[in-house]
């Protein structure tokens, strides 16, 4: 399932559940793609996930369940809009302990290139050592 059959299968399940009238599927937009996804880069780099019609369903049902979700749920949407979910994040976790960790980044590593031709971005010199040794605060 592409990016676009996703953003489709969204439209298609508020329509569902949420009828307007006028399919919201007439709202998508196409934006000019960043130069690094738009071919400019050789093609053995670019990866793609398995599809299968078996995939397809279990991705509309989950699509399906996390838009009735948020459907049920308009406070804790307008908490995420008006930022008053900042208050409960300082009231749960002001006080936390803090410990250290690796944060892996996913991808292809395409925006990179050609230095991720050979070694991951993860492997890749930051200063004098490899993004990976580097750590974070979780």
């Amino acid at each position: 399932m592409t990016n676009i059959d996703v953003v489709r299968t969204v439209c298609h399940v508020l329509d569902d559940l949420r009828p307007q009238g006028v399919p919201r599927e007439h709202l998508i937009t196409f934006v000019k793609d960043r130069p690094a996804t738009t071919g400019a880069m050789p093609s053995t780099r670019r990866r793609s996930a398995p599809s299968s019609a078996g995939a397809a369903r279990v991705l509309r049902f989950a699509l399906r369940k996390t838009i009735e979700w948020y459907l049920a749920h308009p406070a804790w949407i307008e908490s995420a809009m008006d930022g008053s979910y900042r208050d409960w994040l300082d009231l749960n976790y002001a006080n936390r302990v803090w410990h250290e960790g690796i944060l892996l980044a996913g991808g292809a590593g395409t925006r990179l290139y050609p230095m991720t031709q050979a070694v991951s971005k993860q492997l890749l010199p930051v200063y004098d050592k490899p993004l990976i040794y580097y750590r974070c605060r979780c």
